[in-house]
């Protein structure tokens, strides 16, 4: 791993100016850090680079990573990029239209559905939930914008992997840790594959109760011309509510693969 920038010393005679907050601003230098690293981060590279002891470091981070804004890879112990952070940024780039143009969209869906509607995107191997529309109803899911999901085990996630191009998709595949397969998932390996084909052909993604208990989904593709996921959109509903299983509620799959077929149709026209 090569060595991560180092926060240039300030001037021996400078004073921090007294409207600033020491604490924050020392936050806002290791965010920074983060950011500008290229490559994930060990604790004690942050500590070293911003001058502070471990035990300092190790709060800073267990901030951010509360946020969103940092995460960190339980194998390796490093931290990089916060799926809240990439969900910023991208409000600055090309998945501002895709959101923009996704949410009356959403709106209508959670109407059909009286379920509460996602629009997901893949960024960085994660699967980013970048807008939502709540059910009011009084037995509903709650799930905010920035919070991710396993690209394997939930509806949104598999609606993207299956479309994606192949070397892409084994790539990805590859990474998938054992260890974060829920016991209900199909998991890596030839039943995932298996799946993944079946949502090809059906255009349709269904999480039961994989990646939150008691949860379960329903996504579709939001594709542009050239076939390729540049999103999903997916409800989530609480399992009880449909005791045969998500799979037999037929009239949620048309509404969901309907309101993608429409986003895909706007965000990239024929």
């Amino acid at each position: 791993m090569k060595s991560p920038p180092t926060a240039a010393p300030a001037p021996a005679q400078a004073k921090r100016p007294q409207q600033l907050i020491g604490s924050f601003d020392k936050g806002l230098q290791i965010l920074d850090l983060v950011v500008t690293a290229g490559q994930p981060l060990r604790l004690q590279d942050i500590a070293n680079s911003i001058r502070i002891d471990k035990s300092s470091a190790s709060r800073f981070m267990a901030t951010l990573q509360k946020h969103g804004l940092v995460d960190r890879d339980p194998r390796d112990k490093t931290f990089s990029v916060g799926t809240r952070l990439l969900m910023w940024s991208s409000n600055f780039k090309a998945g501002n239209t895709i959101v923009a143009k996704a949410r009356p969209h959403l709106l209508r869906l959670t109407q059909m559905t009286h379920q509460t509607s996602h629009l997901a995107m893949l960024r960085d191997g994660r699967v980013v939930l970048m807008d939502g529309v709540s059910s009011d109803s009084a037995i509903a899911v709650r799930q905010p914008p920035g919070d991710s999901v396993p690209l394997h085990a939930s509806a949104v996630g598999k609606a993207i992997l299956a479309f994606l191009p192949l070397p892409e998709q084994q790539l990805l595949l590859e990474r998938i840790d054992a260890r974060e397969v829920a016991h209900s998932s199909p998991g890596s390996g030839d039943r995932l594959r298996d799946e993944l084909r079946q949502v090809m052909r059906a255009r349709l993604a269904y999480d039961e109760a994989e990646t939150i208990p008691h949860v379960s989904g329903i996504a579709a593709p939001v594709l542009d011309r050239s076939g390729y996921p540049v999103a999903s959109i997916g409800i989530a509903t609480i399992a009880a509510l449909y005791p045969r299983g998500i799979r037999h509620e037929k009239a949620l799959a048309d509404a969901v693969r309907q309101i993608a077929d429409e986003v895909s149709q706007e965000i990239d026209p024929p």
